[in-house]
């Protein structure tokens, strides 16, 4: 049996790229996002997670969906930031 490991160098480790993050989100699916808007907002997000090397899971089910995604933390944060700016445009939240 063989065992490889492999350290990462200090120099990557200053933003985070060394880490995995995974986030679940959670969201009943409402009247508003539903046909084609709906449609349109998930296989956007899919295919922006596969140009940034996240990968990600969906599942709807009875007007619910959960996705999960995982990646470095620096794509995360990315992503993330991302997704809070444009629902804001749609649903203005306060982040605290």
């Amino acid at each position: 049996m063989t065992i490889a490991t492999s350290h990462t160098p200090e120099s990557k480790k200053i933003n985070g790229e060394h880490i995995l993050i995974n986030m679940i989100y959670i969201a009943k699916n409402v009247d508003l996002d539903s046909g084609i808007e709906l449609t349109r907002a998930l296989e956007y997000w899919r295919r922006y997670f596969e140009e940034n090397n996240i990968a990600s899971a969906l599942v709807i089910s009875e007007g619910y969906f959960v996705q999960s995604f995982q990646g470095t933390r620096p794509a995360i944060n990315i992503a993330l930031k991302k997704y809070l700016t444009s629902i804001q445009l749609f649903f203005p939240i306060l982040l605290i």
